[in-house]
């Protein structure tokens, strides 16, 4: 199998963080399709829960610049358009709107997910870039990788970790506040993620300082832990219309 060059994860002195590692009891397509087929139903079931609202997704294409250009409220593709291909290469947008809650106003986000790799029915590599207009989001970005992995029949390995690329004009006093509130907002949807998941699967936690998935070539140094000094931290964002946002 071909595959492209995976991209570092941003600079920084902290290990990408683990949200799920788990052994699915069913296909890796079947994953797939819940993460990343078109409006899939445990998405739906998720933004539900959130009390998401205005949720959207652009179509596969292959370069960047024909992504939606306005962030966030970009027009929704009309009902039944061509959701288009997914391949290695490819990518696409997502958005929602996040209800107001005790911790926090309304806010957006949105998600350009990129396919780092592309095997049915062997393995998958997804790369997603979360923006929020919650409050300091426009100092981070978050960057979530999700592996999927065949481990046999009717078996397959998830695995989701994530990383906040902070930009340098966020204050040293306020990124420790930011990372744990960031930290603990997409541990609880991830959390809800993972009921959803095991109502409609048999799961098995997998070891989080187990190695991430053997995947072939840069899909693995992709998926694999980096080194202190590649890594940095995140935010909490929740899962896109995957994921996420994731």
């Amino acid at each position: 199998m071909t595959v492209i060059p995976a991209p570092a994860w941003p600079p920084g002195n902290e290990q990408p963080k683990v949200l799920l590692h788990v052994l699915v009891q069913c296909s890796v397509d079947a994953l797939w399709e819940d993460f990343f087929g078109s409006y899939p139903e445990i998405q739906a079931k998720l933004h539900k829960q959130r009390h998401d609202s205005n949720c959207a997704e652009s179509p596969w294409v292959s370069q960047r610049s024909e992504l939606p250009a306005q962030q966030f409220l970009w027009p929704a593709p009309p009902a039944g358009a061509d959701p288009g291909s997914p391949a290695q290469g490819k990518c696409r947008k997502v958005r929602f709107e996040a209800a107001a809650s005790l911790a926090s106003k309304a806010f957006s986000s949105e998600e350009v997910q990129n396919i780092l790799a592309y095997a049915p029915g062997s393995n998958y590599l997804v790369q997603a870039e979360v923006a929020t207009s919650a409050m300091y989001g426009e100092q981070f970005t978050i960057i979530s990788r999700t592996a999927l992995l065949q481990r046999g029949p009717g078996q397959a390995q998830l695995h989701i970790s994530y990383v906040v690329d902070f930009k340098p004009s966020l204050s040293r006093l306020l990124k420790p506040m930011v990372a744990k509130g960031v930290d603990g907002g997409i541990r609880g949807t991830f959390g809800m993620l993972k009921k959803l998941l095991q109502e409609q699967y048999s799961l098995k936690d997998l070891p989080d300082v187990a190695p991430a998935p053997n995947m072939p070539g840069a899909a693995a140094a992709a998926a694999a832990p980096a080194a202190p000094a590649a890594a940095a931290a995140f935010e909490a964002a929740p899962v896109p219309a995957f994921a996420p946002s994731t």
